[in-house]
């Protein structure tokens, strides 16, 4: 079982009991804005959750892929979300994705997530990159990805499923090397 404990968090596995809290979550206006694709119903919630607990026995190190929600430590409340999977839009390099509910926001739970699941990955994988895409005026998230280390490296315009037109993204690079030196050099 994936579990990654923080000061304030765990980030674990998906039950099929959270399915209620995150369609909650996934649903509300914040998170749409910024990625759309997540609106569901509690049906496709349910259904996602129950294919997603079969995909964890099929983690490896050469394809990582891993979806993991986001809990507070103290009440095991799920208060997000946060995933590691390929980008079919950017060539399926593998992207680092998140989003907290509106009543946790601006607490640093993203960052302390985000950098909890970079240093697993990196540990418990194989690939030399992360890659994170950004919409241009989403400045919370872009502040989280450059606090993990992340360096922008350009602008991209992507087809978003759930809209009509394409957006723009700013295009993100971490790389294992860079971030263990970093690391390293943080203690």
């Amino acid at each position: 079982m994936i579990k990654i404990e923080t000061e304030r968090l765990v980030i674990r596995e998906f039950f099929s009991s959270d399915s209620k809290a995150l369609n909650k979550i996934e649903n509300q206006l914040h998170i749409l804005k910024w990625m759309p694709d997540f609106e569901s119903t509690l049906g496709e919630t349910i259904s996602w959750i129950d294919w997603r607990v079969g995909q964890y026995l099929k983690y490896n190190r050469e394809n990582p892929t891993v979806m993991l929600g986001i809990t507070l430590k103290k009440t095991n409340q799920l208060i997000g979300f946060i995933g590691i999977d390929s980008k079919e839009e950017v060539n399926n390099e593998t992207e680092i994705a998140y989003f907290i509910d509106h009543d946790h926001l601006n607490k640093g739970y993203a960052t302390e997530a985000s950098q909890a699941i970079i240093n697993w990955i990196f540990k418990n994988s194989d690939i030399e990159f992360l890659m994170a895409i950004i919409q241009i005026g989403n400045q919370p998230s872009q502040r989280v990805i450059e606090k993990a280390g992340f360096e922008k490296l350009a602008t991209k315009t992507l087809f978003v499923f759930g809209e009509n037109e394409d957006r723009e993204f700013y295009y993100y690079r971490l790389y294992r090397n860079n971030y263990y030196i970093s690391f390293e050099n943080d203690k």
